[in-house]
């Protein structure tokens, strides 16, 4: 097996939200983006608290995580906002604490039943590297405005968001600048219906894996063709112009691949909800073209839950408060290769 430090992320994880706090696995976040209607989300809005898990009129109680969303109806003076300091539209935000690689997420959830409001679950990572880095990738669809001498954005991203009208979008990104791909998903066709104040379980599986350089390019990388930087090592200066695309790109001798120079890419990424899949993406063609024009992300990336109120939603939140449940979260890494780029040099 190849040489790993697997300190630097979990590799199993299993949260029903027992302790009074979210210390162990969580921390609260926070953050505005830029296609918000409403004003961020914040800390005060995400805790623990005892809810029913039962979908009958059973009461059954335990602590779950409470995400909450305040809306046109909200009249309290806290929590304050992140955007106009208003306490009306303001969400609510879980983040990992660890960074988490491949392999099989399972979350039992009760979304919201306002949909004027964004369920968004996602895995999530951003880089920017400088045009005079070595890992600089000469490739437009990673640099900004599609400018090879211009900093790469690398934001390696798989997200679900529940919209209004019982409509979904699965997104996955390796880049904005041009390596992703948004998915509007109908839940109508699935005979799904999330806005009904039921628990459901919600699944990604995230698959990675190695391809040979000789697959790629026909032949293995020259010496003078690799830069090493600690245990990492980097595609530099491969002068063929049709192969340029690798320059910058991290490579890793492969014990199970006979020690040759291999990339690590994404190789697959299944969503479904109450076991039914609402959407796959798999390479399985492995070509210099296709791992190049790749979307499915490869690199460790944080966890995050979230209710905000993005602009791409029309409908107007009237309404006082709402809330995203958590029974349990679980994580449980598929032992496939791992690129902690975000972690070197």
């Amino acid at each position: 097996m190849s040489v790993y430090n697997y300190d630097t992320f979990s590799t199993n994880i299993y949260d029903n939200f027992s302790d009074n706090s979210l210390v162990k696995n969580w921390e609260n976040y926070e953050n505005i983006w830029k296609d918000e209607k409403g004003n961020g989300v914040v800390k005060d809005n995400s805790y623990i608290d005892f809810i029913n898990i039962n979908d009958t009129s059973d009461v059954k109680k335990k602590k779950c995580l409470v995400l909450k969303a305040n809306g046109d109806k909200y009249n309290l003076d806290k929590p304050i906002g992140l955007k106009n300091k208003k306490t009306q539209r303001v969400g609510g935000g879980v983040k990992s604490k660890d960074l988490m690689g491949p392999g099989e997420y399972k979350l039992r959830i009760k979304f919201s039943n306002e949909d004027s409001v964004c369920n968004a679950i996602w895995l999530f990572k951003y880089l920017e590297i400088e045009a005079d880095d070595i890992r600089h990738i000469k490739d437009e669809n990673y640099c900004l405005n599609n400018d090879i001498e211009k900093v790469n954005i690398i934001n390696h991203e798989i997200d679900f968001e529940l919209l209004e009208n019982n409509f979904c979008r699965c997104n996955i990104f390796k880049s904005t600048e041009g390596l992703y791909e948004e998915n509007n998903i109908e839940l109508d066709l699935f005979d799904l219906k999330l806005n009904n104040n039921k628990w459901h379980d919600f699944k990604y599986i995230w698959e990675t894996g190695y391809v040979k350089i000789s697959e790629l390019i026909g032949r293995d990388l020259k010496d003078e063709e690799v830069i090493r930087t600690q245990e990492k090592c980097t595609i530099h200066n491969l002068k063929e112009k049709k192969y340029s695309k690798l320059n910058g790109l991290c490579v890793i001798k492969s014990i199970e691949n006979d020690n040759n120079y291999c990339l690590i890419y994404g190789k697959k990424i299944e969503i479904s909800i109450d076991n039914k899949i609402i959407l796959t993406r798999e390479i399985k063609d492995i070509s210099y073209n296709n791992i190049i024009n790749n979307k499915i992300p490869h690199s460790l990336s944080h966890f995050y839950i979230a209710l905000w109120f993005p602009k791409f939603i029309k409908k107007n939140p009237d309404f006082l408060q709402t809330m995203l449940y958590v029974d349990y979260f679980s994580y449980k890494y598929n032992g496939n290769p791992v690129d902690r780029m975000f972690n070197y040099p």
